[in-house]
Parts: C-alpha cells; sequence; structure tokens
C-alpha cells in the first residue's frame, strides 16, 4: 500500500505474540530505497514496532526522519528516529511541566498520572482532578489504563518526573489497597 511517498508493509503479528487490541505490525518504508532496505525492513519489523508502537504519526516520523538524515539501513533510521524523538518528547515534557503542572497540586496529580501508568492499573479509583495527563506523551485507555504513546515517550515521562516518583509510587499501592475490596487481611 501506498502512503504518500513511502510504501506501507502490513503483517499480521501470530495471536500469543500480539499485544491487547494489536493485530497488525506496520512497517513503512521510504520509496526508492534499495530493495536491502525493503528487506531489512521486512526482517526487522518487530524494532519498528518497538520504537513507535505502530502510531500513525511516529511512523510517518520515522519515515521523515530517516530521509532528513540519509540513513541507508534500518538500524541507522531507527537510531536517528529516537534520537530526534526523545529530545522533542523531553521539549514536550518540560513544557507541560512548566505550563500546566506549575502549582504543587497539579505537579502532585502529573506525578500520580505517571505513577498510575507506570503500575498499568485502572485509574477508575483516582478522582478526575487526582491525575494530571500529559496528553502529548500519554493516554487512557477504554479500561481507565494510562498508557504512553510509545515506549520511548514513557522512557521520557520517567525520566521527567522521577525524583517526586517513589513517593507518589507508594501512595498509588496505599490507594489501591485501601479503596480497592480487599479482605482485611490485606489492609
Amino acid at each position: 500500500m501506498r502512503f504518500g511517498d513511502a510504501v506501507v508493509l502490513f503483517f499480521v503479528l501470530p495471536e500469543e505474540e500480539a499485544q491487547v487490541g494489536q493485530y497488525a505490525v506496520v512497517v513503512v518504508v521510504v520509496e526508492g530505497q534499495s530493495a536491502g532496505m525493503v528487506a531489512e525492513a521486512i526482517q526487522h519489523y518487530r524494532a519498528i514496532l518497538a520504537c513507535t508502537a505502530c502510531v500513525p504519526e511516529e511512523l510517518h516520523q520515522m519515515v521523515t526522519i530517516a530521509r532528513g538524515t540519509g540513513a541507508t539501513t534500518l538500524e541507522e533510521a531507527i537510531r536517528a528516529y529516537h534520537t530526534a524523538r526523545k529530545r522533542t518528547f523531553a521539549a514536550r515534557a518540560i513544557t507541560f511541566a512548566r505550563d500546566f503542572a506549575a502549582t504543587e497540586v497539579a505537579k502532585q496529580a502529573a506525578i500520580r498520572a505517571v505513577a498510575w501508568m507506570e503500575l498499568g492499573i485502572s485509574a477508575e479509583l483516582q478522582t478526575p482532578e487526582a491525575l494530571l495527563l500529559d496528553q502529548q506523551l500519554m493516554f487512557e485507555d477504554e479500561h481507565q489504563i494510562i498508557k504512553p504513546i510509545t515506549p520511548l515517550a514513557r522512557t521520557v515521562l520517567i525520566s521527567a518526573w522521577r525524583q517526586s516518583m517513589q513517593e507518589t509510587l507508594c501512595e498509588a499501592v496505599q490507594t489501591i489497597i485501601t479503596m480497592g475490596k480487599f479482605t482485611n487481611d490485606v489492609k
């Protein structure tokens, strides 16, 4: 399938390898690349998935960055994408912290959102005001589980809020135990 000036190849993952709700892996190859690069992309499509999580904008960014840096191999393209997007995501995290998590209450809500993302559990026990999501780097799925948009976004979020995360993780576990439906033995 053609997508602008790129060739898009779809691969279906075996069920045991697919993540929940993920049925296909998409590989984007810049048109006009050598047959070797196309073959390499097909061979290493899991590496592309790991970087981009098959988010269409991230796939587009990978193609754009690969073309802009003159990458000739998939490894070079992934390395260039990783470097460029890490800088972009870090700048977004800094802007978010400055503009939206400016007060202590907002900062704690942002840290709490990252902690709940890291725990991978439903945020349904939290009030909407208790969590402040950096929606450029994370989202809440249909089960109210907070997820990063890509693995690289997760790395940046954890790095940005690392110093304050320990207390918040302890608080999150305490909230789960207190508000959850557990026996007194657990509490």
